[in-house]
């Protein structure tokens, strides 16, 4: 907690301590000019010559421009959206936390010098904050390898191979048509996920097995800090224009 160097108050500073400008306004009414009126005078032109970084209008800073924030809530609102959508159709497919698959990522044994195609994996998370408005086709399952394997050739210890997948995407969703569709709306170019990033279920999760807001519990997700994140040194947005996009999008999704 900040300390007044004026009043030696807490939760202030000097710049807006209320004692200071009232013992300014104090001396102004007395006919006074003392350095606490020059300093209130400069503070005062100074705010209102300040510039703020982001829509770059003055009067304000980045930390209150009602811009920003209405620009935050909407990246929230569209990443809810997104987030919704996806749950439901891993929710139908019976993917999510424990569910058992074959990677499409090889992993290569020093100890064996041989490598595993398509080693029996296990999504042990979902990183929904991955999946953003702008990331909207993003590697957000993660999975493990169900054994360890010699991963270097300079120590013989074993360990399990991680890896980020995609959701499974329909052929609707990668077609030329889809995806050239979404780049003329502004969603910038789309290509076909490569082998890495895909897997196979072995085993899906049986819904009996799971909590009603499995695969996707929305109190959980940092929405907060996934928006402080994006808009972190960003000067100016416009995420209205995503709107279109992630309203397509989640209609494909849905139909998945």
């Amino acid at each position: 907690m900040s300390t007044c160097s004026y009043c030696w108050g807490y939760g202030h500073n000097k710049r807006g301590c209320p004692r200071m400008k009232k013992d300014a306004a104090d001396d102004v009414a007395a006919g006074r000019t003392s350095w606490r009126t020059r300093y209130v005078d400069q503070q005062a032109h100074a705010s209102k010559n300040r510039r703020c970084s982001f829509c770059k209008e003055t009067g304000h800073t980045r930390r209150t421009c009602s811009e920003l924030q209405e620009q935050k809530v909407i990246y929230i609102l569209q990443s809810k959206k997104l987030h919704r959508a996806y749950a439901a159709a891993l929710r139908r497919h019976g993917i999510g936390p424990g569910t058992l698959i074959h990677s499409g990522r090889d992993v290569y044994d020093y100890g064996l010098e041989e490598s595993i195609e398509a080693p029996l994996s296990m999504i042990t998370s979902i990183e929904w904050e991955k999946l953003t408005p702008v990331h909207f086709r993003s590697n957000f399952l993660y999975s493990e390898t169900t054994r360890e394997y010699q991963r270097s050739s300079y120590t013989t210890e074993r360990s399990k191979g991680g890896s980020f997948h995609c959701f499974p995407e329909t052929p609707e969703m990668v077609s030329a048509e889809t995806l050239d569709a979404i780049r003329v709306m502004g969603g910038g170019y789309q290509y076909n996920k490569s082998d890495n990033e895909l897997f196979e279920v072995v085993s899906p999760m049986p819904l009996t097995d799971s909590s009603p807001d499995w695969p996707y519990d929305e109190s959980r997700v940092d929405y907060k800090g996934m928006a402080k994140l994006y808009f972190t040194d960003r000067q100016g947005a416009d995420l209205g224009r995503l709107d279109p996009i992630i309203d397509k999008w989640c209609e494909i999704v849905e139909k998945a």
